[in-house]
């Protein structure tokens, strides 16, 4: 092959080589350019970069380089206590995002504020995700943005990047984070535990007797809880005010402690079995059950909302639920509702709502804390003999508050009666549904066909006297007269 020189460079057929000296070695390379003075250029720019080896990092550092080096230093925080392995996963899933959208070999010299605000185009024209079913949020997005910020902030440090982060990133950018308000109410939870499997309903019950969070139920061990369920010992890793010890003194919380621990499951050590599909479970459980969608978390605010409703203040409640303070609870976990708002308002000013209440008689816990609806709404769904014209009058009331009218105290609300607390037992996964084994039934057998109700005669007794008999419906004067059936053609195998 012919070479041409010409001062540092070589061309080779079509090609210019250059060479350059490094920490006092030279070393020959390709430009990859067919020019003379393009070739000029690259080789020049191998002197500055021998020079100034920093210029040199911070032109070839990708994306992917300034996101290791962010999740490296967070990897690093969690042997000395500061950060938690969840807070790691949280920006490992953010970080996947960004290298997804921008690519993983991204130069860190080519991210502009056009770029920047590609990704977020991008990720707001997104498909809904099929688990989710919805489209990634505003405050999904802002955290992604977080991130990176984060990651340019040391790569800069580091010399891997020279640009500024304020413009790059988009300006007024909201987050709109709206906090969610869900809670169960005590009727509500009573409806959600026999939708859930033993160990799964004891979990439920156990978060929301000690405001638990997912990973300290799954390091929850017997061992925690004395013997006279006054306290619970909660292992967390996420702060260090997380590993904390949460009183007893409720007696929903005394009772569902107990419940948690009388069906659950757990192995090695454990109190709980793992579960990997909670919130998954957890909704579908809700719909059989007739109620809203919840989550983890939201049982976890149905602790908060239950004593802070009860009266019990917010500088209480932060260490049980393992805040150094209260703007957490304030503005996420314990939001009254409206109408025990309205009961804690009218009762700090002295002020009646309402019809002025009659005085409770003595020793009835019913008529002593206005606040007590929030967790004894429409108690049970089959009332006793002696209170049947309670619940006609709760339905009554209930109706009335639904068409508008208006509505009584909540002082004298008629549903809030002495506390039940007998949590129903768990969903027995043993036993199939009736509807299941109706199908399997009419499928392997489908010539059978029901039994007509026995009429038991007038002193008949024994199996037949116990099978409840239906009377077929009276024809209305005047109706036609329906065609007998016809026997239908056997089918042909």
């Amino acid at each position: 092959m012919r070479q041409y020189r010409s001062g540092r460079l070589t061309k080779r057929g079509r090609v210019w080589y250059g060479h350059v000296y490094e920490d006092g070695v030279r070393l020959q390379r390709s430009t990859g350019c067919h020019d003379r003075k393009a070739a000029e250029e690259v080789a020049a720019q191998w002197e500055r970069d021998a020079v100034d080896p920093a210029g040199r990092a911070a032109r070839t550092a990708t994306l992917n380089d300034a996101l290791d080096l962010l999740l490296r230093t967070k990897r690093e925080l969690v042997p000395a206590g500061k950060r938690s392995r969840a807070t790691v996963g949280y920006y490992e899933g953010k970080a996947g995002h960004l290298v997804r959208m921008l690519g993983h070999g991204f130069l860190l010299s080519k991210l502009t504020a056009n770029v920047v605000d590609t990704y977020v185009s991008g990720r707001r024209g997104e498909r809904p995700d099929p688990e989710k079913a919805e489209l990634p949020s505003e405050n999904t997005i802002a955290k992604e943005l977080g991130t990176l910020r984060a990651a340019l902030r040391l790569a800069k440090r580091a010399g891997m990047w020279s640009g500024d982060t304020a413009a790059i990133l988009p300006l007024r950018f909201s987050a709109e984070y709206e906090p969610r308000t869900r809670f169960l109410s005590g009727a509500e939870m009573q409806r959600l535990l026999p939708e859930l499997v033993a160990d799964r309903a004891a979990r439920a019950a156990f978060v929301v007797a000690t405001s638990a969070r997912l990973g300290e139920t799954d390091r929850a061990r017997p061992e925690d809880i004395p013997a006279d369920f006054s306290v619970v010992a909660l292992r967390g890793t996420k702060t260090a005010l997380s590993r904390r010890t949460v009183p007893v003194v409720s007696e929903e919380q005394r009772t569902l402690l107990r419940y948690a621990v009388a069906h659950a499951e757990g192995t090695g050590g454990l109190l709980f079995r793992p579960w990997l599909t909670c919130n998954r479970d957890l909704r579908t459980a809700c719909k059989r059950a007739g109620i809203p969608r919840c989550s983890m978390n939201d049982l976890r605010r149905t602790f908060a909302t239950w004593l802070h409703a009860a009266g019990a203040p917010l500088e209480l409640l932060s260490p049980c639920m393992g805040h150094k303070d209260t703007k957490m609870l304030e503005r996420v976990y314990a939001r009254l509702p409206i109408d025990a708002l309205g009961a804690r308002i009218a009762a700090a000013i002295g002020v009646v709502r309402g019809q002025a209440p009659e005085m409770p008689a003595e020793g009835d816990p019913s008529e002593a804390d206005p606040t007590a609806s929030l967790l004894h709404q429409s108690e049970t769904n089959q009332p006793d003999s002696a209170d049947s014209a309670d619940s006609a009058e709760s339905q009554k009331g209930s109706d009335s508050a639904k068409s508008g009218g208006p509505c009584e105290n909540r002082t004298r609300d008629r549903r809030i009666k002495s506390p039940r607390l007998l949590w129903p037992a768990p969903r027995d996964v043993s036993r199939k549904p009736e509807r299941e084994s109706r199908l399997h039934h009419s499928l392997h057998h489908p010539a059978t066909k029901r039994a007509p109700a026995a009429v038991v005669a007038p002193g008949q007794t024994g199996i037949v006297a116990a099978i409840p008999c239906t009377q077929p419906r009276a024809r209305r004067p005047g109706a036609p007269t329906p065609e007998p059936e016809r026997a239908s053609a056997p089918r042909r195998r």
